[in-house]
């Protein structure tokens, strides 16, 4: 497991207005690991305004699995808070599948010590994995257990920039993908940025949220961000080990 700092490590973000890149992206965008048989990843999720850790996944893609007729990566996620011992942990499962210049969520196995799972399917857009400057999809999401669905919105997805990230004092040049979700009357939900590299790892996770989520008015005096006319606020950061690694992704 990555040993990850307990504060978040200074993070900054510079855009860098007019340039163009195109980038292929290689793995599973906010689970952070290549999609590739026996590939790993650790990443840590850090709270504003404190920017503290408060947890951890581990995610491990354990082969392939044809769902449906379709053939899914078949990704392990455990996920525990600091001081949690780790066994017993029980894993969450993701199934996702490339198609093409696709990537689709298929579904999804939640599991938790003591309770009952669950298994949802998921109805979604798929996301591109050819990303350009301009690029956009507008779709929707999903979840399905049997006559029970939830997170039935409205998405879409914008490339809007080239970005120069550096987390603790590493740059990278990369793509923002911005993911945001609206419910039916069109009130917007949360918002999240995405920074994908020019080698096609995605580097930083930046999840806000909008008027409409039940945490809005408690994240205010976060750090906030206008989008098309919406203000959003800062919830957590994600940051994967691959990002603070010796070793560029």
């Amino acid at each position: 497991m990555a040993v990850f700092p307990s504060t978040e490590p200074k993070v900054n973000v510079r855009d860098l207005p007019g340039e163009k890149m195109s980038v292929d992206c290689l793995d599973a965008r906010s689970l952070f690991v290549l999609l590739q048989d026996g590939a790993t990843c650790d990443f840590a999720f850090y709270d504003y305004p404190e920017r503290t850790l408060t947890g951890m996944s581990r995610i491990r893609v354990e082969g392939r699995i044809i769902i449906n007729g379709r053939e899914c990566y078949e990704i392990a996620d455990y996920n525990w808070e600091p001081g949690e011992p780790e066994e017993g942990i029980l894993p969450c499962h993701w199934y996702l599948a490339l198609e093409g210049d696709q990537l689709l969520w298929v579904r999804f196995i939640w599991r938790e010590k003591g309770k009952v799972g669950r298994s949802e399917e998921i109805d979604a857009t798929p996301l591109p994995t050819r990303l350009f400057v301009g690029l956009k999809t507008e779709g929707h999401e999903v979840y399905i257990c049997g006559n029970e669905t939830r997170g039935d919105f409205r998405s879409c997805t914008e490339v809007t920039g080239v970005v120069e990230v550096t987390i603790a004092g590493r740059t990278f040049r990369c793509l923002r993908e911005v993911w945001k979700s609206f419910d039916k009357d069109g009130v917007p939900l949360k918002l999240a940025e995405l920074f994908i590299s020019e080698n096609g790892r995605t580097v930083l996770f930046r999840r806000y949220n909008g008027r409409g989520a039940p945490n809005f008015e408690q994240l205010k005096g976060n750090p906030e961000l206008e989008h098309n006319g919406e203000v959003y606020r800062l919830w957590y950061d994600c940051i994967p080990d691959h990002a603070l690694d010796s070793v560029a992704p």
